[in-house]
């Protein structure tokens, strides 16, 4: 195995491509009920998930190989709460957006290390990468590093001109930014001794409207003012056209491999950057559904969560379906204490304890039961469905 392998590599790796579909199925049905966040779900190196059980109160672990939650942890005193939960291989930030509280759960023995009380005012945002936290008041553009372990912040704190956006951690250990008021995006190392500035690249015009994903390495910048798609790294800037006016763009916060996708709901479409620190090939397919949630890259295959509809339907790069990929659903009737995702010669089935919906689907060939413009689906119950919507 190559050095830094993980996440969707390796669960693609190991149990070939219906293993990594089925467990980015069920983490983006689970986001859809509020379960955790989806850039960040296979941020571990073995590509284990964390997700928030909002009905029980609890933190569930997802193993990447069964399927099957193997570790549970109560946090009661955020039941019925809305939680986000943020993971590196060492531990796991429970962020309270109801209450403003976080905590620290040590993952080697499951308890609590730390805790901290950041309000519920302003774009509180929490990042961790492999080695270090930070907290970026994105309202304020105020980046203050923190110990993971304890919370407890290091160093002083960065001042940046607010609003920030973005704010997530490469493999590279560099927390990354854009300035709108600037059209800059900014590296930043985060040590010990607090947050620094390492790069700065001009993006697009000041005050132009921008969002962004955080790459393996560097940055992807969106220009909703025009069609540019900056990709940002510690070597310089790559400017790219999109096909489509970028107005209302969404992506992820984080990309994890080589293909980067933007959403584009008022075109109608979603843009495709493969290769993405090369620049290219840049491809779009047209939307089939309305979207709330951006579509998220995982194991080569583009993912889009449909929150009307409780679906997650798959696609190819270029649009196309790809070559095994869930199917047709039927409806089933979720556990609200297990998960489980399982491949036998007839039957495929995700289950998961973050909403009220099973999915299921007979394995046949992806050529017999295709969605609409090519793209393959996972359906929620109408409960799950009725349940999402805020």
């Amino acid at each position: 195995m190559k050095p830094g392998k993980k996440g969707a590599e390796m669960i693609r790796a190991r149990s070939g491509w219906w293993a990594a579909a089925v467990l980015a199925t069920v983490l983006l049905l689970a986001t859809l009920m509020g379960g955790g966040r989806v850039g960040l779900a296979v941020a571990a190196a073995d590509g284990s998930a964390w997700l928030w059980s909002r009905s029980a109160g609890e933190v569930d672990r997802v193993n990447p190989d069964s399927g099957k939650v193997d570790q549970r942890r109560a946090v009661t005193d955020s039941r019925g709460h809305r939680v986000q939960v943020t993971q590196n291989d060492r531990f796991l930030l429970i962020h309270d957006l109801d209450t403003g509280r976080v905590s620290s759960l040590d993952l080697n023995g499951l308890g609590f290390s730390g805790r901290l009380d950041i309000g519920t005012r302003g774009d509180p945002h929490l990042a961790m990468g492999s080695d270090g936290a930070a907290l970026v008041e994105r309202t304020t553009g105020a980046v203050r590093a923190l110990d993971p372990a304890t919370l407890r912040p290091v160093g002083p704190v960065l001042q940046l001109p607010g609003p920030l956006v973005g704010g997530e951690f490469d493999d590279a250990g560099l927390l990354w930014v854009a300035v709108p008021r600037q059209g800059t995006v900014i590296a930043l190392k985060v040590s010990p001794q607090g947050a620094s500035v390492v790069r700065t690249a001009e993006a697009a015009p000041p005050d132009h409207d921008l969002t962004m994903t955080v790459l393996d390495q560097g940055a992807l910048v969106v220009d909703r003012g025009g069609r540019d798609l900056v990709v940002a790294t510690g070597d310089g800037t790559r400017r790219v056209t999109a096909p489509v006016p970028l107005t209302g763009a969404m992506v992820p916060e984080r990309t994890h491999g080589g293909l980067a996708v933007v959403t584009v709901p008022g075109a109608g479409s979603v843009v495709t950057l493969g290769d993405v620190r090369k620049g290219g090939p840049v491809r779009s397919f047209p939307l089939t559904d309305p979207v709330q949630e951006p579509a998220v890259p995982f194991a080569g295959k583009v993912y889009l969560p449909v929150r009307e509809t409780g679906q997650v339907r798959v696609f190819e790069p270029r649009g196309g379906r790809p070559a095994c990929c869930p199917c047709r659903p039927d409806a089933a009737t979720w556990s609200s204490r297990s998960a489980r995702a399982t491949c036998s010669s007839t039957r495929r089935a995700a289950r998961t304890p973050w909403s009220s919906a099973a999915t299921a689907w007979p394995a046949r060939s992806a050529s017999s039961r295709a969605g609409r413009g090519g793209a393959e689906s996972a359906r929620a119950s109408p409960a799950a469905r009725r349940a999402a919507r805020p």
